[in-house]
C-alpha cells in the first residue's frame, strides 16, 4: 500500500513579507527556503512536516476583490517511490512538465486530477523533508 500525506500547499499571497511574519507568528511556521522567480518573489515556510509555499502575486494582476489569488496546487508526501512508478504504468497516469522533477532534496511528479486540479507527488531522500 502506498502511504501519502499532506505534504504542502502551494499559494499566491498579496505580501510576502507580512505573510510569512503572519504565519510564523500565529502558526510558528519557519521560513526555510526563498528565492525570486521571473513572477516574483517566493518563499517555502516549515512547521513539523507541513510545508506553505508562497509566492507573492504580481500587484498588476490583482483587481479590487483579489480574485487572482488562489492556491496553485497541494502537494502529497510519499513513501515508496517504487511503488509510486508502479502505478504511474499500471494507470497510465499522465504526468506534467516532462516527467520527473528534481529537487535539491526530493523528487516530485506533477498531474491533473479528474476535477482538474494540480497535484505533486513527492518523494524525499531518506523519506525525510530537508532543506
Amino acid at each position: 500500500m502506498l502511504k501519502a500525506s499532506l505534504d504542502h500547499i502551494n499559494m499566491s499571497v498579496k505580501d510576502l513579507n507580512q505573510s510569512v511574519e503572519w504565519y510564523n507568528k500565529i502558526f510558528d511556521f519557519k521560513k526555510v527556503e526563498e528565492g525570486v522567480s521571473s513572477d516574483g518573489p517566493w518563499a517555502i515556510l516549515k512547521s513539523e512536516n507541513s510545508m506553505l509555499c508562497l509566492y507573492q502575486e504580481a500587484s498588476s494582476k490583482l483587481n479590487q476583490n483579489e480574485a487572482n489569488l488562489r492556491i496553485y496546487h497541494f502537494g502529497l508526501k510519499i513513501s515508496d517511490k517504487d511503488l509510486w512508478n508502479k502505478k504511474i504504468i499500471d494507470y497510465k497516469v499522465k504526468i506534467l512538465y516532462g516527467g520527473e522533477v528534481r529537487y535539491p532534496h526530493s523528487v516530485s511528479w506533477y498531474l491533473i486530477d479528474p476535477s482538474g486540479y494540480e497535484i505533486e507527488v513527492s518523494y524525499w531522500d531518506q523519506d525525510e523533508i530537508c532543506f
